[in-house]
């Protein structure tokens, strides 16, 4: 089973050949309630499915839809509303808009815009239909929460085409059950489960699809199906006597198939077994075979060609004792029996026609006769109102063919290629079965039709039916809707039939309408009793006269022309036959009156005999009369005394008063009796008003029902869209209260329409400001141009910017005026913001005071590094040596400015300037190093100097003085001495032991001009140097407070 499309030529045409095709097409259907059901489905559906979905609800066709909007944040793929000749795509959920109807040709979206009549939109159905066929077996229907019964058919033809279906659970406590139990009892909904589930089988189901397509391909699925058909229908047809082997096996795999999806079985071995083991499979198996799609006058065109080309026909030269004989092949729920029905009965009424009309509706499956007979329709389908509100009438829930119709058709189970024929057929009506059939069962049925047809007979199939193989049996009268005419010199041999027991039921025939059942019984009465007879059903009409002296015992009533036997029979008869009819008619018995007394004619015996339907009360009875010499002889008149005679005369005269009083007391019941039938008629005209009007009242219901359906989904897309603004306008409110900017929204007259709290810092602002003139609220900043500055900002849409103090000058704002503009990109106002700078302009300030500062620290280095060039360029004999010289001196100035750098230049530590300075000359020998002193931070404007001063002596020392050989050593001291009257001071002393006698010098280089000149100048310092024969002694001393940091 492919995943993928299955080689639809439309779809291939319109899907661009760069788009990849979505795995799966999912159609949702919903009504009333269907929003949370969806917000739900897609919270649990992930984002790369590679199906596409399609979202069809019940929407009010006067106003937009909110369901796009709703549903982003709840699904991880893009939502969206859906075009007309839009592509469909994988993981994109398309959405149907507003008072429109969306259907599918191929992979691609069509948009049109619905018929006016509300009460007859379908759009769920509209669209699954498409969707089953454009995807086949790719194509997945889910019913969610709603009212009606919308969904149902289209769920029957995804069936018919192999895709699959699933429907909400009633115990859901979020669903509707209207939409959803109506698409479970059709029995073709293979997952029912709560909204949350859903998304898991559909997941369940793509990934068997994609499992069994990776292991043997759609082709080697198929053919494995193929090798075990065989099998399969051998099952079938000991199990359930039924043959499917001349199904079409294209047909019959793609069934099996669907069985094995839904029972997730991999193996066509394994489910010949489950069905081997499990009856109630073959049963599934059987009801997924008999799929049909049927309705009330489907391919309304080809009905409406048939009842005004052919239909009259049947009616020429037909006496009423001939009936005209239908045949419906493969009615399934008994739409098209119906259908044929009512136009017959529609001809009858407009043409006058007396002929009795017989229906034979027969199907192989027993479910399906059942529900036809039983003739309860939820769902009225391809019905105009004119035809419902006269040919049904609504009982609950059901619409329920008029009694007319129903006694026109006859139900029954009947297998077209098993069971014999019906015959004297005038016309057949086969559709949409021959194309599930093989070429040689096709034949074979064609044959039994051309054999059940009287000559002349009409065969009315399928559009997508062919009959090129028996043009030699039918010629084509109508070829664009299929209906054909029996050729009358072809002669066909009927098939041979076996007929098996129990394979088809005896029909159960209305009475009233079968004439030879009629015949049968009345000509049986008259053999016991008298020709003269009427055949009466239980509204006391005359359906039938016997002829001959029946026109002794009427005597009509005045008035209107009625067929009602009590209003044509003879005054003297009607209480006592009124009485026997009543009786047989709640009995079930013959009834039987003697001398029965008639005005001027002999007496007659009376015989009322029902007619015994099997399992079914009586509908007619037979009322017979027989004159009583027919059947017995009257004594002869005895010799009277004139004494006895004139007793007699005294009886006949009070006799004849007794019949004169009688006639009157029976004229009178007979009048009673007419007024309460003129009674009756009244209420019943009443009650038709009544019933009219209830069905007016149903569908101003179902109109409301729909209205209802509507309001309910604008009002959970209102709710929710409220509540998207509600947490929107929470937020900004968030915003604005923890926001540390200023912001005041002005409309374009200039009144405060809103503000935030920062605003109170530059205007004297309240809540009740709202609404007020900027103009009279008084500002606390240093600034008189804002209204200039508004009304520049809203007449260039441009941007305002100025730098303000407040009136104490105690904060700085930078001011931004802006146009204010709506979603729809309109101006309204304006909006000034102040955002707070004085933190950042108290920061310039004072990185301005440290660049000044830097600026001065860096001259000073540069000076420091002029000197030490010039003084080293003097005292280097070559390039090399100056190189060398200038770099270390450097070396030291950089380490003692990075000291500063570390510390931010707020002071040093002199103990580590020292150990800085002196670490390259004693190789990390701490022996040869001793200081001596209180722990000093040295200020920063010292630190270079004497950096580089005690570098040069460094440099000395590792020449010739104590650190030129090993054991020698350099102890520097400092402390801060007491002056007495004098200030305090700071002294630095460098003494050198153990190294080599030092020599006078007279050459006066850098370290010399470092030592004595650089650091009396530049930190005001007494410097002393002394050449004592233990090793050069030299020392500073500076004022304590230029040495100390801070």
């Amino acid at each position: 089973m492919s995943v993928g499309k299955s080689g639809q030529e439309t779809g291939a045409s319109m899907v661009s050949p760069r788009r990849r095709p979505p795995s799966l097409v999912v159609g949702i259907g919903a009504s009333a309630g269907g929003l949370a059901a969806f917000k739900t489905f897609f919270d649990n559906m992930p984002a790369d499915t590679g199906m596409a979905f399609v979202l069809v609800q019940h929407l009010d066709p006067d106003h937009k839809s909110l369901l796009v909007e709703l549903l982003r944040p709840h699904s991880a793929m893009p939502v969206v509303e859906a075009q007309d000749h839009d592509p469909l795509a994988p993981n994109q959920v398309y959405v149907i808009p507003p008072n429109a109807t969306l259907s599918l040709e191929g992979d691609v979206l069509r948009v049109a815009t619905p018929s006016p009549a509300r009460e007859y939109r379908r759009p769920i159905d509209t669209f699954f239909a498409s969707l089953a066929e454009s995807q086949e077996d790719c194509a997945v229907g889910i019913i969610l929460s709603g009212v009606g019964s919308d969904g149902s058919l289209g769920i029957k033809a995804i069936k018919e085409h192999g895709g699959f279906t699933l429907a909400q659970a009633e115990f859901d406590d979020t669903a509707m059950t209207g939409m959803p139990s109506s698409a479970a009892a059709t029995g073709l909904v293979d997952r029912v489960a709560s909204v949350e589930s859903l998304p898991t089988k559909l997941l369940e189901h793509q990934a068997y699809l994609t499992k069994v397509e990776e292991q043997k391909g759609a082709d080697g699925a198929r053919e494995d199906v193929r090798g075990s058909l065989s099998a399969i229908t051998a099952v079938l047809r000991r199990r359930l006597k039924h043959d499917f082997s001349g199904y079409k096996q294209n047909t019959l795999i793609r069934r099996i198939q669907r069985r094995m999806q839904v029972l997730q079985i991999e193996s066509v071995t394994a489910y010949a077994e489950h069905l081997r083991k499990e009856p109630s499979e073959g049963d599934a198996l059987f009801r997924e075979l008999l799929i049909g799609v049927t309705q009330f006058f489907r391919d309304e065109d080809a009905f409406d060609s048939l009842k005004a080309n052919f239909l009259p026909s049947l009616f020429t030269g037909r006496d009423a004792d001939d009936p005209i004989r239908v045949w419906v092949a493969g009615c399934a729920t008994g739409e098209e029996a119906y259908s044929i029905a009512i136009m017959l009965q529609e001809l009858l009424g407009s043409h006058q026609h007396e002929a009795a009309v017989t229906i034979f509706a027969t199907d192989i499956d027993p479910q399906a006769v059942a529900f036809a007979r039983a003739a309860r329709f939820r769902r009225i389908d391809g019905l105009s109102q004119e035809r419902l509100q006269r040919w049904f009438v609504k009982d609950g829930d059901d619409y329920v063919p008029t009694h007319v119709i129903r006694e026109m058709c006859v139900f029954s189970e009947h297998n077209l290629v098993r069971d014999p024929p019906f015959s004297r057929i005038d016309l057949i009506t086969c559709r949409n079965v021959l194309i599930y059939m093989e070429n040689d069962f096709q034949h074979r049925v064609m044959q039994t039709f051309h054999y059940a047809l009287r000559p002349g007979g009409y065969l009315f199939i399928g559009p997508s039916e062919s009959i090129s193989r028996e043009t030699g049996l039918f010629s084509i009268v109508d070829k664009k809707h299929r209906i054909l005419q029996r050729r009358d010199g072809a002669r066909a041999s009927l098939p041979h039939f076996v007929p098996q027991a129990g394979a088809i039921s005896s029909p159960q025939l209305p009475a009233n309408r079968i004439e030879d059942q009629i015949d049968k019984s009345a000509r049986r009465v008259m053999a016991k009793h008298s020709p003269a007879y009427f055949v009466v059903d239980r509204n006391h009409n005359i359906v039938r006269f016997s002829g001959g002296e029946t026109g002794r015992y009427l005597e009509p009533s005045e008035g209107n022309a009625s067929l009602d036997l009590f209003a044509n029979l003879a005054r003297s008869l009607r209480t006592q036959v009124r009485r026997a009819v009543e009786t047989a008619f709640s009995s079930g018995r013959a009834v039987e009156e003697e001398n029965l007394r008639l005005e001027g004619k002999p007496p007659v015996d009376l015989v009322v005999e029902p007619i015994i339907e099997v399992g079914h009360p009586p509908s007619l009875v037979v009322v017979a009369f027989r004159t009583t010499s027919q059947t017995r002889d009257l004594p002869q008149e005895a010799e009277i005394s004139p004494a006895n005679r004139r007793e007699l005369e005294a009886i006949q005269q009070e006799f004849r008063a007794l019949q004169i009083q009688h006639r009157a007391t029976s004229e009178e019941l007979e009048s009673q009796i007419e007024n309460m039938k003129s009674v009756t008629e009244e209420f019943q005209s009443v009650n038709e008003e009544l019933q009219s009007s209830n069905e007016e009242l149903e569908t101003a219901k179902e109109e409301m029902q729909s209205v209802n359906e509507e309001l309910q989904t604008i009002n959970s897309e209102l709710h929710g869209k409220n509540e998207l603004l509600l947490q929107a306008n929470n937020d900004l409110q968030n915003l604005l209260d923890n926001t540390q900017i200023a912001t005041i929204f002005l409309d374009d007259d200039l009144t405060v329409r809103n503000f935030t709290p920062a605003a109170r810092e530059v205007f004297s602002l309240r809540d009740g400001d709202r609404g007020r003139p900027v103009t009279e609220i008084t500002s606390l900043l240093s600034y008189d141009k804002l209204c200039e500055d508004v009304r520049t900002v809203q007449r260039t849409l441009g941007v305002v910017e100025s730098q303000l103090d407040l009136e104490d000058e105690s904060a700085t704002y930078i001011m931004r005026i802006r146009p204010y503009r709506t979603v729809a990109n309109v101006i309204s106002g304006v909006v000034i913001t102040f955002s707070n700078i004085t933190e950042q302009k108290q920061q310039h300030d004072h990185l301005q005071v440290l660049m000044g500062e830097l600026q001065h620290r860096t001259n000073n280095v540069f000076a420091v590094i002029l000197a030490i060039a010039r003084q080293t360029v003097r005292n280097s004999a070559s390039l090399e040596t100056f190189e060398q010289q200038f770099g270390t001196r450097l070396l030291a100035l950089a380490q003692a400015n990075a000291l500063l750098v570390d510390q931010e230049w707020k002071g040093v530590s002199l103990e580590k300037l020292i150990e800085a300075q002196l670490a390259p000359f004693i190789g990390g020998d701490s022996t040869r190093l001793e200081l001596v002193g209180p722990p000093v931070t040295m200020a920063g404007a010292t630190i270079q100097t004497i950096g580089l001063a005690l570098h040069e002596l460094a440099t000395n020392a590792s020449k010739y003085g104590s650190l030129s050989v090993p054991g020698g050593k350099v102890v520097v001291s400092w402390s801060f001495d007491e002056g007495g009257t004098s200030p305090e001071s700071f002294r630095l002393e460098w003494r050198e032991q153990d190294g080599p006698p030092v020599k006078p010098s007279d050459r006066k280089g850098f370290g010399h001009f470092v030592t004595k000149q650089m650091v009396t100048r530049s930190l005001n310092a007494k410097v002393d140097v002394d050449l004592a024969p233990e090793g050069l002694r030299w020392s500073m001393q500076m004022p304590a407070n230029e040495a100390r940091s801070g």
